[in-house]
């Protein structure tokens, strides 16, 4: 059995979304050597500086017109990619099965499929149908008014791609849950799946990540004073994610508990943070993880919610966790892990902060083992790749 994970190594890096979760995968495969899993090679070196290239360039540009040179040229892209799909420069009838883990590359790449007689497996990892997450990440309102009705168009990605492929593996059900609200034709999609089997659901696991500074280090780096309770984030700057919601929580917390701290790590864009002492923005990190268990509790307010990796990164830490009642986060409330609240009401996740700001730190620590526990059981990466293993023996000869 040879399977091929379209992913390049190159891409691969310990975040979010379809390149962290490949990068857990990849670290298994090359620690055990599980010979069945392999990559896409790297980019030569050569068009990766090019790239890097035309990046720092662009950032010279004013920022009205560096929005506008981002939005034509992904128009652009996406116009080629329906317009004439790309040949990808490898024998897929040497793999059994190809496993795309965005709806885009694998729409992008249909053209190899034509002939392929192996299994097309798809995972998506985006809390919105992909179309709309694209729409989304546009720069400004100005792109999305001029570009809305040719993003509109999309869908058909999606829907090619989900009907294209011979299983899709979710994580949970709950992660459906975005797909099914925001995208008419998945629901008719989600029951064809499953009428044909489908339909698979294998929970991600992670490597749990080093704890590379003490709490007292990341208080003395980022001149933390000492507070009644710490809160954290780490994430993108955006309404998905509710980084809003986020601040508007804070806002309401200081009108009774003025010694609450937030910590927040990721790229202050295209949101800005609070300017408030009592709220620190660190920007892009590598060890996140140490902040995260610097602090007392982790906040996580997605709009629209699959199956985050954070989530993951958070129990493996330890540390407890508050969470928008969506998506993938529900699957941690059915499993019945005691240390993740789930809200649905930011006044409701008010409460619950202030709950755990009043906990002794006997309850606190109780809570958090069990966090850890559950991670241990559930959660980590090799019980993803035995799962993906079995899994993949099990549709070779179907």
């Amino acid at each position: 059995m040879k399977v091929l994970i379209f992913m390049k190594e190159s891409d691969l890096r310990p975040a979010g979304g379809p390149a962290g979760f490949c990068y857990n995968i990849f670290q298994e495969v090359k620690r055990n050597n599980i010979e069945e899993i392999v990559f896409l090679p790297s980019d030569d070196n050569k068009k990766v500086k090019q790239i890097n290239f035309y990046r720092k360039i662009i950032r010279h540009f004013p920022k009205w017109l560096n929005s506008l040179q981002i939005a034509y040229r992904r128009k652009r892209d996406y116009q080629k990619m329906i317009d004439n799909p790309e040949i990808y420069n490898i024998d897929f009838s040497d793999y059994d099965a190809i496993h795309f883990h965005s709806t885009i590359s694998l729409f992008k790449y249909r053209r190899n499929l034509e002939c392929y007689n192996g299994k097309i497996i798809l995972t998506t990892h985006s809390p919105v149908p992909q179309h709309l997450e694209v729409y989304e990440e546009l720069p400004t309102r100005l792109e999305k008014k001029i570009y809305k009705k040719f993003y509109s168009t999309l869908d058909q990605i999606d829907k090619y791609a989900f009907e294209k492929a011979d299983y899709v593996i979710f994580p949970c059900e709950e992660a459906e849950e975005s797909y099914i609200k925001n995208w008419a034709q998945y629901q008719s999609i989600h029951n064809d799946l499953v009428q044909n089997g489908k339909l698979v659901y294998i929970p991600t696991g992670i490597i749990p990540k080093k704890i590379m500074c003490s709490r007292e280090e990341i208080y003395k780096k980022y001149l933390f004073k000492e507070c009644d309770l710490l809160i954290s984030y780490v994430g993108r700057h955006n309404e998905v994610k509710g980084y809003d919601l986020l601040q508007k929580m804070a806002g309401q917390l200081w009108k009774t508990h003025r010694n609450f701290q937030f910590v927040i790590c990721g790229k202050e864009s295209p949101m800005k943070g609070l300017s408030d002492e009592r709220w620190t923005e660190i920007g892009w990190t590598n060890d996140s993880q140490s902040v995260i268990a610097a602090s007392d509790v982790f906040v996580l307010p997605n709009r629209e919610t699959y199956f985050d990796i954070i989530m993951l990164e958070v129990l493996s830490c330890g540390k407890l966790v508050i969470a928008s009642r969506t998506g993938g986060n529900k699957y941690f409330e059915k499993i019945g892990v005691k240390g993740v609240f789930l809200y649905d009401k930011i006044e409701e996740a008010i409460e619950i902060i202030e709950r755990i700001s009043n906990m002794t730190v006997e309850e606190r620590r109780k809570l958090e083992q069990n966090n850890k526990e559950v991670f241990n059981t559930y959660f980590t990466v090799d019980k993803y790749v035995n799962t993906y293993v079995k899994f993949l023996y099990s549709i070779k000869d179907k």
